[in-house]
């Protein structure tokens, strides 16, 4: 599960990836809400899962969503 604890500085960082990749700017807001709900509440196997898919459409490029994928890890909640 995501850390919600740190969800400040997530944001942050998820953000600063999106600057760089092909995201349309409309979307990258909705993006943020469905990845931090489905990291948090579901887990992260489903939010990588979620960022894979817009990599396979190209909504987002494949080496943003492995940056992506990569902050998910760090940012996991360990029980």
């Amino acid at each position: 599960m995501l850390n919600i604890r740190y969800a400040r500085s997530f944001e942050y960082d998820l953000r600063e990836i999106l600057k760089d990749s092909e995201m349309k700017e409309d979307y990258v807001n909705v993006f943020i809400a469905n990845l931090i709900t489905k990291g948090s509440r579901n887990s992260l196997r489903e939010a990588k899962e979620y960022v894979q898919d817009l990599a396979k459409d190209e909504a987002v490029d494949s080496s943003s969503a492995e940056r992506i994928c990569a902050l998910l890890d760090r940012n996991r909640k360990y029980r």
